[in-house]
């Protein structure tokens, strides 16, 4: 009788022996059948894993035959990024790829398939196998058959198209006798147990259609190691086997990774053929535990891949319908219970459940972050892992883990600070600054900067030059293009005329290797069948009568602005666009005026009446903030404007004007860095409530011009382009606008909140809507991550 080696192996989380890129992504969606010209909302999670290093910049991207037809670049802020594409008009109806993934490449990737309804129908459209073909493949445990040792061994059985398949059939040797017999279980998966004979092969014999194939398993080793574990009520069973005595003379130990960490290492001691143990897994996190066998040098004799769930990731989630009608355009109020402490983030989705209709499910936040986003291939319906009963998960998992590689980890070297854009994705625009029609650079110099942008307010920065004339601004945060104005900020000179040129004109488009991707296109699961062509034809009809493309011909009668009123309006924002307190407006857009003044001072003190511009007297010290009345817009030292008194020169003064470029607070000496020439518009406050004591010696507001009303000027005008533009999702409120009630309403997509931040107990989320003309019934997908890693997920339908 063989003496066997007992061990218990308490597993305790440990310090991470190397560093690995783990990152994950989970991007949901609104839905996932779109037609042309409608917008796909997304809303990317992005998990970081025992690791500090990880991208900044989310890049999604629309794929047909290998080929990217749209992308959305989005900024990754407390890990979250999102966004949306708009499928272009002339798609042809079919499968797409949607993808994403961050500058860590394909360390973190995501990746799903929509089907996008078009004009016409594609000419790759899947109609089915030509042939009904049966793929049947065999995977030992620990990869090998070794002659005198008993193995599971698991197999997958699909149609030529990659569909899971069920299937059943025997086991023969090479004379023909039976050994054992085989059956799938779960999506054309199975096991059976086999102890090979050397020198001896073994084949399958099974039926497809009243065909018989015989196919051949894999080869059988003389000698070798054999790592097997089973499930355990305490976690789980493993048993080692060997006919390798010399591999165990120098010491063998047992390694568990989990999420990237190293989780446990124990020694074993190989006095028998045979180890057995159990491993303790009810403390640790769920996730894939790889549990190797490795030899005194790191070498790996054998490995095995299991998942512990101990489902502590779950947050308990309720719904809670105030008010349900799916009567037309009527109003709905819901509210979502989360039942736990809550710190981190969740979207919600709400769609026409009949119109919505899913013919290849995306994975869920739960089966993407714990399980798809580490294995190599394309999982079929991977959410049924978790919702199934425990026993049946169980052996699901163990059959899917046996049959499907983990993915490659990637070990952190280094990341490109070239292909960064900065800390918690803020941009960084770096360049280098010329003397114009030069190549001699603008060295040690200073830069003042205007950054227009839509929807941002206009930004200055004060940019310092090297020896190179090279700078760079951090910590920008735009979208779509931006305006860069430089200008050269010199002290009691005139600036010199400059030309700037950008390292990039906008963020990088990231690449990644093909030859290393996880999911390219090849992979694209070709089983997955065309929704019902009367049902697109509905589908695509309704939408293009919900967007109104054909539009009734429409007679407006509208009061034309003027010059002067479309340039208040382009120009000016909040407390700034309004007539109260102006005294005097300058437009040197709509003039033919010939502008030769060198500097705004010039300009005012020569052609406004009642303001007078007192130039900086340098023997003069600054005023002391510690003294009564302390002003520092009256320092003697700069450049001060007084509209309709003079100075004075008791303590106190008179207070001179508040200064706004660009509608912010300024210096009066960057006024000098900009010429006459490329200023568009100035507005003088007899006071404003906007600035510091209200202005009680009035405002001067000064705008530069844009780039469309740019000419020649002294400094340099550039474009960047920021990340893709992001607008909000448009939800008609029919209790605001009663004439809404006139038009076809048929949305698919009924509400979208794509980034709800939470720190609350028990927190409870209200949910309001307005329905369509149509849906009777409603899905609800509500996903979402904690701090602590816990994940929310909650689908109904509600009707």
């Amino acid at each position: 009788m063989q003496i066997r080696t007992i061990l218990f192996i308490l597993l305790m989380l440990c310090e991470t022996s190397k560093a690995f890129t783990q990152e994950k992504i989970h991007v949901q969606l609104d839905r996932n059948t779109y037609a042309i010209g409608e917008t796909i909302w997304f809303n990317a999670q992005i998990v970081r894993l025992n690791s500090t290093i990880g991208g900044t910049l989310l890049q999604v991207e629309l794929l047909k035959a290998d080929s990217v037809v749209i992308r959305s670049q989005a900024p990754i802020v407390l890990s979250i990024a999102n966004g949306q594409l708009v499928v272009p008009q002339k798609l042809e109806s079919g499968w797409y790829q949607l993808r994403a993934f961050t500058e860590i490449g394909d360390a973190s990737l995501f990746s799903t398939f929509i089907y996008i309804i078009g004009n016409k129908k594609s000419n790759l459209t899947n109609t089915g196998p030509l042939n009904d073909t049966t793929l049947l493949s065999f995977f030992p445990e620990s990869n090998k058959l070794v002659a005198g040792l008993e193995s599971t061994v698991a197999f997958k059985a699909t149609t030529s198209w990659g569909e899971p398949r069920a299937l059943q059939g025997v086991i023969k040797d090479q004379t023909g006798r039976e050994v054992c017999n085989f059956q799938s279980w779960h999506d054309g998966m199975g096991t059976f147990s086999l102890t090979p004979e050397k020198n001896k092969q073994y084949t399958a014999v099974f039926t497809v259609n009243g065909k018989t194939i015989t196919q051949n398993l894999p080869a059988i080793s003389s000698t070798g190691t054999i790592l097997s574990v089973i499930n355990h009520p305490e976690g789980f069973f493993f048993e080692i086997k060997s006919t390798e005595k010399s591999q165990y003379q120098q010491g063998t130990i047992l390694v568990g990774y989990l999420q990237g960490a190293e989780v446990f290492k124990s020694s074993l001691s190989f006095n028998r053929d045979y180890v057995q143990g159990v491993l303790k897994t009810k403390n640790l996190q769920s996730g894939i535990l790889e549990i190797q066998l490795q030899n005194s040098i790191g070498e790996i004799l054998s490995k095995r891949n299991v998942f512990v769930n101990n489902e502590e990731y779950r947050v308990n989630t309720q719904l809670i319908t105030d008010t349900l009608s799916t009567a037309s355009k009527s109003k709905n109020s819901w509210r979502l219970q989360l039942l736990d402490t809550i710190q981190g983030n969740i979207s919600i989705s709400i769609t026409d459940a009949d119109r919505d209709f899913f013919v290849s499910r995306p994975p869920s936040v739960i089966s993407q972050l714990l399980l798809t986003a580490e294995l190599a291939d394309q999982v079929y319906n991977p959410d049924w892992y978790f919702n199934t009963s425990k026993d049946s998960a169980e052996i699901g998992l163990d059959l899917l883990f046996l049959t499907t590689p983990k993915r490659a980890r990637s070990y952190v070297i280094g990341v490109n600070s070239s292909t960064q854009q900065g800390a918690k994705g803020f941009i960084n625009v770096k360049g280098q600054a010329f003397l114009r029609d030069s190549k001699q650079p603008l060295a040690n110099s200073q830069l003042i900067t205007v950054l227009s942008a839509k929807g941002l307010r206009n930004q200055l920065f004060l940019t310092p030059t090297d020896k190179d004339g090279k700078f760079i601004i951090d910590s920008l945060l735009f979208l779509g293009p931006a305006r860069f104005y430089f200008g050269e900020q010199r002290t009691k000179k005139l600036p010199r005329y400059i030309d700037v040129r950008l390292a990039e004109k906008s963020i990088p488009t990231l690449q990644l290797k093909k030859t290393n991707s996880a999911f390219t296109y090849s992979n694209q699961p070709s089983y997955l069948s065309e929704p019902l062509q009367s049902l697109q034809n509905d589908l695509l009809e309704q939408i293009q009568n919900a967007e109104g493309r054909m539009l009734e011909e429409v007679t407006l009668k509208v009061k034309k602005k003027t010059p002067l009123e479309q340039l208040e309006e382009e120009y000016t924002s909040g407390p700034f666009n309004t007539n109260a307190f102006v005294e005097r407006v300058i437009d040197f857009i709509n003039t033919n005026e010939p502008i030769v003044y060198p500097t705004i001072f010039d300009y005012i003190r020569s052609r406004i009446p009642g303001l007078v511009v007192v130039d900086p007297d340098y023997s003069s010290r600054p005023p002391d903030p510690s003294q009564p009345g302390f002003d520092p817009r009256n320092d003697p030292t700069k450049y001060r404007i007084f509209y309709r008194q003079m100075p004075s020169v008791s303590s106190m003064g008179n207070p001179p004007m508040a200064v706004f470029l660009n509608e912010i607070d300024t210096d009066t000496d960057i006024l000098l860095t900009i010429p006459t020439s490329d200023i568009a518009y100035i507005k003088i406050f007899s006071s404003f409530v906007a600035a510091a004591g209200s202005a009680p010696g009035g405002a001067i507001a000064i705008y530069t011009k844009k780039s469309y009303h740019q000419t020649d000027t002294v400094g340099s005008a550039v474009t960047y382009t920021g990340y893709s533009e992001n607008n909000p999702f448009q939800s008609p409120n029919y209790l605001a606008d009663p004439t809404l009630f006139q038009k076809p309403d048929n949305r698919i997509t009924l509400e979208w909140q794509p980034t709800l931040l939470l720190n609350n107990v028990n927190p409870s989320i209200p949910i309001r809507f307005f329905n369509n003309d149509r849906t009777k019934r409603f899905r609800l997908i509500v996903q979402g991550i904690t701090a602590n890693g816990k994940l929310i997920y909650k689908e109904e339908i509600i009707q």
